[in-house]
C-alpha cells in the first residue's frame, strides 16, 4: 500500500465521529493492507512505530518540529510559529506551507523505515540529524501525507481510537461484525501487540490465534478489578474468600530469564510501557531473589523509608517513575516488590 493511500484513510477516520463507522473504515484499511505491512499500518494508525512495550520514542518536541518545518519549506521559524499559533496544529501548518505539486511515490514500509531511523538516532549530534532527516522526508511526501507524518512524532495524530478499536476492526474484517472480538482479544491479552495479532489473522485467519502464547519480553495485558457497589454484593459474587490489605504502590510486571539461557530482564507498567531502565534496583535483585530459570511476575512495588523501613505513601513511590536522576532517586526511595501473580515457564513460548 502506498503511504499516500494510508493517509487518505487517515483523513476519513479523522472526519468520522461514529465509532461503528470508524471500525468499518479500519476494517477496510486492514483488508487492503498487505500481510507484510499490516503490522506497520496498525502502529502508524495509532501514532506509533512499534507496540508500546518496545519503547520506541521519537523525542521530537514541538519546538524541534517547528525547526523541521522551517527547513523543509524554506521559511523562518517565526513565520512557522505564527501560522501554528493561528491553526493550532503542526500538521495543518505543514499542509499550509507545502506547495509541491509532485511527490515521491513511497510505500507504507518505506515511510515507516525512515521514521524508525529518525526515532532511533542517538548520540552526539542526534538532534540535528533527526531534524535534517525529518525535513528530507517531508520533502518527499505529498501535502496530505506530510500533514500526518508531522503529527506522529509529536504524539498528536488525532484519529480518536486505540488498540481495542483495531481489535473490533479485525473482527469486522473477517466476520462483518464484532462477533469475533472476544476471541481476538483473548490472543491480544496474551501478547499485547496489535500489529502482530493483525499479521497472524491476515496470514492464517482466526485459527492462527490458537498459537499465540505468553512470551518473555512481551507484556501480558493486566486483568483489572471490577467495582461492585456494596460489600454484600462482593460476598454474594465471590462466595468463600480471604481478605487482605491492598498495597498502594505502582503495579509492575517483571519478566526474567537466567543469563545462561539468554538473559531477559524487563519491567512493564499496567499500560504496557517499558520502564526497565527506571528500576535498576529491581533488575539487580532478580538473579539474587528469583530461583527459577524463567518467570513472569505481576505485583506491586512500594517505596519505603530506608531508615525506618516503613512504607511510603503512593505519592512518594510514584516519584520512582522518572527518566532522569534514576540512580539517586533509587537510593532515596528504595522499593519492595510484592508479587501477587506468577506465570510458570511451561506456559511460555521460548
Amino acid at each position: 500500500m502506498s503511504f499516500k493511500r494510508l493517509c487518505q484513510f487517515f483523513a476519513q477516520l479523522e472526519k468520522t465521529a461514529s465509532r461503528n463507522k470508524m471500525t468499518e473504515i479500519l476494517a477496510e484499511l486492514l483488508k487492503k493492507s498487505e500481510t507484510s505491512e499490516v503490522d506497520k499500518v496498525c502502529y502508524l494508525s495509532l501514532g506509533r512505530l512499534a507496540p508500546l512495550y518496545a519503547g520506541v520514542e521519537f523525542n521530537l518536541a514541538e519546538k524541534m518540529m517547528i525547526r523541521v518545518l522551517a527547513q523543509a519549506y524554506d521559511k523562518g521559524e517565526e513565520e512557522i510559529k505564527k501560522k501554528y499559533k493561528k491553526l493550532g496544529d503542526l500538521g495543518d501548518t505543514a499542509a499550509f506551507f507545502d506547495k509541491r505539486e509532485r511527490a515521491k511515490p513511497m510505500s507504507v514500509s518505506q515511510v515507516h523505515e525512515r521514521l524508525y531511523e529518525i526515532a532511533t538516532e542517538s548520540g552526539e549530534g542526534s538532534v540535528e540529524r533527526k531534524i535534517n532527516k525529518m525535513a528530507r522526508l517531508l520533502d518527499d511526501l505529498d501535502t496530505q501525507s506530510a500533514k500526518y507524518v508531522v503529527r506522529i512524532p509529536i504524539g498528536k495524530l488525532r484519529l480518536g481510537f486505540l488498540d481495542l478499536t483495531i481489535l473490533d476492526a479485525l473482527s469486522w474484517m473477517v466476520a462483518q461484525d464484532k462477533s469475533k472480538r472476544t476471541e481476538i482479544e483473548k490472543a491480544y491479552n496474551n501478547r499485547a501487540d496489535v500489529g502482530q495479532i493483525a499479521q497472524i489473522i491476515k496470514k492464517k485467519g482466526l485459527k492462527g490465534l490458537k498459537g499465540v502464547k505468553v512470551g518473555l519480553g512481551v507484556p501480558i495485558m493486566p486483568a483489572l478489578c471490577q467495582r461492585l457497589p456494596t460489600v454484600e454484593e462482593m460476598v454474594k459474587k465471590l462466595g468463600k474468600m480471604a481478605v487482605e490489605p491492598k498495597y498502594d504502590g505502582t503495579r509492575l510486571q517483571v519478566h526474567y530469564r537466567k543469563q545462561h539461557l539468554g538473559a531477559v530482564k524487563a519491567i512493564f507498567t499496567r499500560n504496557l510501557e517499558n520502564v526497565t531502565h527506571m528500576f535498576p534496583d529491581l533488575i539487580e535483585a532478580l538473579p539474587k531473589e528469583v530461583r527459577v530459570k524463567s518467570v513472569i511476575l505481576d505485583g506491586e512495588a512500594i517505596g519505603f523509608d530506608p531508615k525506618t523501613g516503613k512504607f511510603l505513601p503512593f505519592q512518594e513511590t510514584i516519584k520512582r517513575k522518572r527518566k532522569y536522576q534514576i540512580g539517586e532517586t533509587a537510593k532515596e526511595i528504595p522499593l519492595k516488590f510484592f508479587c501477587f501473580d506468577i506465570f510458570l515457564r511451561k506456559s511460555f513460548k521460548i
